[in-house]
């Protein structure tokens, strides 16, 4: 069988099935992420691994974000801090928004598409705190809308929930601020 980039697949290992989004492949080998976790990735014999057609897990709770979705993110450099990108917002498929990350460490820089559209920005932070909150996150955090780019383009294609993720995150910081014996 032939698979590429973003097949949705499943495979058999110790009795259970498993179903996961093939990353890259070579000519015998494909290396797939499992639903739901981006850092379980396996690679497997293409005998091993069959096309399937289970979707992948979504969030239930609904959130304006829903409305929000990021398309042609690039790197399109190296900054003094880190790589540099860019990206495009689309609101109900309307281009509302676009992202810069200058690699200078600093936060995503947002901006309006048309120069007189003061409620684009609002309308989004808005969005974002309630998605934030609606997922889990208990308190303010230091930039949602940043930690919605890395899920929107890292992990949900992959099956990885906003709730999953922020509990995620909540989590290594939780275990950074213990080991680093940091007051809340």
């Amino acid at each position: 069988m032939m698979f590429k980039k973003g097949d949705r697949v499943k495979w058999e290992w110790e009795g259970q099935i498993h179903y996961g989004t093939v990353l890259r492949k070579t000519r015998d080998q494909a290396k797939v992420v499992e639903d739901g976790c981006v850092d379980e990735q396996w690679h497997l014999n293409m005998s091993r691994i069959q096309h399937s057609d289970r979707p992948l897990p979504t969030d239930t709770i609904k959130t304006s974000m829903d409305a929000y979705s990021i398309r042609t993110f690039h790197k399109v450099g190296v900054g003094s801090d880190g790589f540099m990108y860019t990206g495009k917002i689309f609101k109900d498929n309307k281009h509302v928004l676009d992202i810069v990350d200058d690699g200078g460490g600093g936060p995503l820089l947002f901006h309006r598409v048309k120069k007189d559209d003061d409620k684009s920005l609002d309308e989004f932070f808005a969005a974002i705190k309630e998605w934030w909150h609606a997922m889990g996150g208990d308190a303010e955090t230091h930039e949602p809308e940043g930690l919605w780019v890395d899920w929107q383009v890292n992990e949900r294609q992959y099956g990885v929930t906003g709730k999953d993720y922020v509990t995620r995150h909540l989590q290594r910081m939780e275990e950074l601020m213990a080991r680093h014996k940091v007051p809340k």
